[in-house]
């Protein structure tokens, strides 16, 4: 069994203009071979290809097969889109899936397909025809369950019709990762959550959902009215027969008779259309007349909205007060939720202090202030006593004030001592309590110094750079992975934009960029953009993701990690 997810490319398609065929078709297939696959993601062409690509693969879904935009036309952009996706290819499926066609149809070889691994998910391009679509289905039926298996990690011999060879995840603590697959193993570390709780309505908000939200009842389950009126029954005029409000159950309605009804009331059995009342006059001997506004009537039917059973939300959705609602509209009383985990911050640094204008020699800290209201952006709750007092720059110090703040909270967050100097005693601190790195180091400007451990016990440290800009590259790089994944939420994603002025290169690592988008739309590098520096943070809007050994120029697309700032806390 593996999971998997069709993505059709096409522009008409999802503006409404033709209904897509070769979705349904690959959907079909995929179950066929033991597949759990949702319907097809139809999406436009081009960059909407890479983000709906990029939200499968941070849901780690197994396969995704994409339909459409493999051709040579200007708007056919599907292997563009793969090819900044994925990790690397592999070349067999899809010269594979063209040469099966090519038997049929000579013109198969036009498609640009490729096929190709990100993360642990294997993604799959296929031409945008039904016909297509079944000869894809043809290939990867041979192949897909065992591909999914080396994906995963399982050590076996080749099956008989296997025709690609495919790399093994890296597994393991990492040292020095690049940038992506140090977010990736950040979130991965999280998937063995703690198990889920059983709250009331009431106590679910800001938890997410552990499983997917059914409704225990059709939505509505019954014929209501959805305006103020007459329920009637023939041809006007109408005697008028009584009246049914929210909440009560009405007799059938009798030919020739009008029932006064209010909105949200159950319409009575055999009624034909309500006449609003605004539409309606009374005469005086009783009677009612006037005229239905449209022709169908305004009413809901059962399960108009949702039938009984249906899913509508899946596990992994955070707990809004809008689902709230639904969850009550559709008769839940509690939710299986994953709670948001609690973290606390420890900060190190002798040279530090907490209150007003620092002496000479003497550093103000910025870090203890501040992360709180990081973490409570990125999903946890922040158990950080003020005010916060630094930690002794000893190794004694360093242990205890470790393994109490685990006590109370899944995270520890430290600042300062992620490097070997002479007083950086978090490396020792870790070893001596027994952790175990998940990520150590990162390959990043700035911000490289940043690590995660998991403690025994199975709580995390991230262990934050002393520079201040450099400590929330970390905690977006690690921490907010880390707790996506806790929570059983999917990888927090990327979004691309143009650059409105050249941005630099950072060598061999990733350069992550501090950025605003100004009111052209465009994405400007900001000033004040040292480690050390705050005040370029303060009006940025998030950080551009510059690739090893690259450097963007004015109009170029890149990645942009948005800070996860409120609406309205756009600076």
């Amino acid at each position: 069994m593996f999971t998997a997810r069709v993505i059709v490319a096409s522009s008409r398609a999802s503006a409404g203009v033709y209904e897509d065929t070769s979705g349904p078709v690959l959907v079909d297939g995929l179950r066929a071979m033991g597949a759990t696959v949702g319907d097809p993601v139809v999406v436009a062409d081009g960059e909407p290809v890479e983000d709906a690509l990029r939200r499968a693969v941070a849901e780690h879904v197994d396969v995704v097969v994409t339909s459409g935009g493999t051709g040579v036309s200007a708007t056919d952009r599907t292997p563009e889109m793969t090819a900044r996706v994925v990790d690397y290819q592999v070349p067999g499926i899809a010269e594979s899936v063209r040469s099966f066609g090519a038997a049929k149809v000579p013109t198969a070889v036009l498609s640009r397909g490729i096929a190709g691994v990100a993360g642990g998910t294997l993604v799959v391009n296929l031409a945008g025809s039904r016909g297509a679509a079944k000869d894809g289905i043809a290939v990867l039926a041979g192949i897909l369950p065992h591909t999914v298996d080396q994906l995963r990690g399982h050590d076996h011999g080749p099956a008989p019709t296997e025709t690609v060879a495919v790399q093994e995840v890296p597994r393991g603590p990492l040292t020095r990762p690049d940038w992506h697959t140090a977010r990736v193993a950040a979130h991965a570390a999280g998937a063995n959550a703690p198990e889920p709780v059983t709250l009331p309505l009431s106590d679910v908000d800001g938890c997410t959902l552990a499983e997917p939200l059914r409704t225990r009842t059709a939505l509505p389950a019954f014929v209501t009215a959805s305006v103020d009126g007459y329920a009637v029954r023939g041809p006007g005029p109408w005697r008028l027969a009584g009246r049914v409000l929210a909440g009560q159950v009405p007799v059938a309605s009798q030919p020739g008779t009008a029932v006064e009804i209010a909105t949200g009331a159950v319409v009575p059995p055999g009624a034909e259309q309500i006449v609003r009342v605004e539409d309606a006059t009374r005469g005086p001997d009783g009677t009612v007349d006037g005229r239905p506004r449209r022709d169908t009537p305004e009413w809901r039917t059962p399960g108009e909205e949702a039938a009984e059973g249906e899913e509508l939300l899946p596990a992994g959705t955070p707990v809004t007060p809008g689902v709230v609602g639904i969850a009550a509209q559709c008769g839940h009383d509690t939710l299986l939720v994953r709670r948001p985990p609690r973290a606390t911050v420890l900060v190190f640094g002798d040279e530090l202090v907490t209150s007003g204008v620092p002496g000479r020699g003497h550093v103000r800290d910025s870090l203890g202030p501040q992360l709180p209201g990081w973490l409570r952006r990125i999903g946890a709750v922040p158990t950080v006593p003020a005010p916060l007092e630094p930690v002794a720059d000893t190794l004694a110090a360093h242990v205890d004030a470790i393994a109490t703040a685990a006590g109370t909270a899944e995270i520890v967050c430290t600042t300062g001592g992620t490097m070997r100097g002479p007083v950086d005693h978090l490396h020792a601190a870790l070893s001596e309590l027994g952790a175990e790195y998940v990520v150590n180091t990162v390959a990043v400007r700035p911000g490289f110094p940043v690590l995660l451990a998991r403690l025994p016990g199975g709580r995390f440290v991230a262990g934050l750079p002393g520079n201040p800009q450099s400590a929330v590259i970390g905690l977006l790089t690690v921490v907010w992975p880390l707790v996506a994944g806790l929570t059983g939420r999917p990888l927090p994603r990327l979004h691309r934009v143009r650059t409105g002025a050249p941005v630099p290169g950072r060598g061999d690592d990733t350069h992550l960029a501090l950025a605003r988008i100004e009111l052209d739309g465009l994405a400007y590098p900001l000033p004040h953009n040292g480690s050390a520096m705050l005040r370029g943070l303060a009006r940025a809007d998030g950080f551009l993701v510059v690739p090893p050994g690259s450097e963007a120029r004015a109009g170029d697309s890149l990645e942009l990690l948005a800070f996860p700032l409120h609406p309205g806390e756009r600076p």
